[in-house]
């Protein structure tokens, strides 16, 4: 009921109208004076809510206002109350959590509770806005959700329902380190996931030495490539719709990253399939071992091996503040070259093994110590791993050889998992970069030719391979360096000789003043090749392939080192 009453003598005209959830019916028209006072009434409404709404007009005036008006047995309005997620017909796995929320008001006080159902059962409740309820420990399914609202005064709403479908968990998980492009240091885990008529598709790279990765998916026939979805760290995920239960889908996927990239395999799933049902992987690698291999004065290899029932095992090796990783086969022995390290210095390694699941080895971890040795290296030739782009797993050798006014130049990749080698010299100033010729396997040289002797030259090789490329630091070289001594002496003990030389079958030493304790001898890589004891003065070197070689000599505290060429 409203009443108006007028200040102004003015014939008026009065409209009052009554709405029913905002549907407009005209009930009266009055006309009256400014001494008039107008009640209308309106009688015999239904339960709802209405809004009146009155209009006052004169000649050159017109002017509105509205009130709501709540009919009901008890005076107080029901709540409005409904699901806004999940969809209704959303579908999940057994391995989800579904998140209810619900959007409730009331117009003539507050929402007390909201009580979310799983058809007649109550399965949580909320009492402050956003209204919601996480459900957990799904079983497979088809369920109907309410939610209902419960205001200041009691009374209650119940939201229209909504339907989800909850499937088990069908899916398969690969975890492997195989490449079709590339390589993996450790690998990937990768999973196939059946929702519906579509197919998830999530994979994790397990390799921490890759920076900015992005992954793209590759479909095999016909063949397809779509970027992942970025879901946290080095995860991403895909899915793929419009597929039939049993219906085989094979797919691969490529990272790229700062300096190259890898791909997987490619790898079949049935959709519908579900290999996960028996539990995960607990088996850890057994009869782990680890040795020290050859040792050269910037690099040391060890030797690792352990026994595991999945397809890999991932080796850690942490030394100082540095940590490297490298997967190898099970039951076989796996070369790890740890590279940059400084001559004639000891170090320290501890190692463990795991497989790509996580499981550790028992006696984990294996604690080794090698020292390195002297640094052989010159301007002629020799080993390093130092890179400007990229990265080297075991490293490299370089040669430089004057022929005349011309110098060849050679270098030599030392990576054994690096397939499709092509290497590219790099001029350093002015920059030019010239294709090199092939000799074997990794090796390749070019002769650059107009120099004169003594001139500097400065150069650096480049090699590409199938998934990246790396290229070396520059190496300085003077024209005309050969790089040896006519004494065949680099830091000599007095009246100490190494004859013949060139030696053939047999190398003698002869020691006239002071006493030699032992002799190593290295080949011009750094690595060495045998320990001679005191007293020995007869070498047989007819076993050695010919070049150049060096021994190290130990007298007292003094160190000396000869190189020795073998015809």
């Amino acid at each position: 009921t409203n009443s108006v009453l007028m200040k102004h003598e003015h014939t008026l005209s009065l409209e009052l109208a009554l709405c029913f959830f905002f549907l407009i019916k005209m009930l009266l028209a009055l006309n009256f004076s400014s001494t008039s006072v107008a009640s209308p009434t309106a009688s015999n409404l239904v339960e709802g809510v209405y809004k009146c709404v009155l209009t006052l007009s004169t000649n050159d005036h017109s002017s509105k206002d509205e009130v709501l008006i709540i009919v009901s047995q008890s005076g107080n309005a029901t709540p409005s109350i409904f699901i806004t997620a999940p969809n209704d017909g959303s579908s999940f796995t057994t391995d989800d959590t579904i998140t209810i929320t619900a959007a409730a008001s009331d117009l003539d006080g507050t929402i007390t509770k909201v009580e979310f159902y799983q058809g007649n059962t109550k399965i949580g409740e909320d009492t402050a806005s956003p209204f919601s309820y996480v459900w957990t420990d799904l079983s497979a399914g088809s369920y109907t959700l309410t939610a209902k609202a419960t205001d200041n005064r009691g009374a209650t709403k119940v939201s229209p329902a909504v339907q989800v479908d909850v499937s088990e968990v069908k899916s398969c998980t690969i975890t492997d380190n195989q490449a079709s492009q590339g390589s993996f240091s450790v690998g990937y885990r990768t999973t196939f996931e059946t929702v519906g008529s579509s197919v998830t598709i999530s994979i994790t790279l397990l390799d921490t030495d890759k920076q900015g990765v992005e992954a793209y998916l590759w479909k095999q026939a016909p063949f397809q490539e779509s970027q992942m979805n970025h879901v946290e760290g080095n995860t991403f995920s895909a899915t793929v719709g419009g597929l039939t239960a049993g219906e085989t889908i094979s797919y691969a996927v490529k990272f790229a990253y700062a300096g190259g990239l890898s791909a997987t395999k490619y790898m079949s799933y049935v959709v519908g399939n579900n290999c996960n049902s028996g539990g995960e992987d607990t088996d850890a690698p057994t009869n782990f071992t680890a040795s020290i291999g050859a040792v050269s004065a910037r690099s040391v290899e060890l030797l690792l091996q352990a026994d595991e029932d999945s397809t890999s095992v991932v080796y850690t090796v942490s030394y100082g503040q540095q940590e490297v990783t490298k997967t190898g086969i099970p039951g076989q022995q796996t070369a790890l070259v740890i590279n940059d390290l400084s001559a004639e210095t000891t170090y320290s390694f501890s190692v463990s093994a795991a497989d790509i699941s996580g499981n550790t080895a028992a006696n984990n971890p294996i604690s080794l110590s090698a020292t390195t040795t002297a640094n052989t290296n010159t301007e002629c030739s020799g080993t390093a791993s130092d890179v400007q782009v990229g990265s080297f797993s075991n490293g490299y050798s370089y040669s430089f050889e004057t022929i005349g006014s011309s110098v060849t130049i050679t270098f030599e990749l030392l990576d054994t998992e690096k397939t499709g080698v092509n290497a590219y010299l790099w001029k350093q100033a002015p920059f030019g970069e010239t294709t090199m010729s092939n000799v074997s396997g990794n090796k390749f040289s070019t002769t650059v030719s107009g120099l004169t002797a003594g001139q500097t030259i400065s150069y650096a090789c480049k090699f590409a391979f199938a998934g990246g490329l790396a290229a070396t630091k520059y190496f300085s070289y003077t024209v005309g360096e050969d790089c040896t001594l006519s004494t065949n002496l680099i830091d000599s003990i007095p009246a100490f000789i190494l004859y013949p030389n060139p030696a053939t079958n047999i190398l003698y030493s002869n020691a006239l003043q002071a006493k030699v304790d032992k002799m190593e001898l290295y080949s011009i890589t750094g690595k060495k090749l045998m320990e001679l004891n005191n007293g020995m003065d007869q070498i047989r070197v007819d076993e050695l392939t010919s070049g150049l070689y060096l021994m190290k000599v130990y007298q007292s505290e003094k160190q000396s080192f000869y190189r020795i060429v073998i015809e």
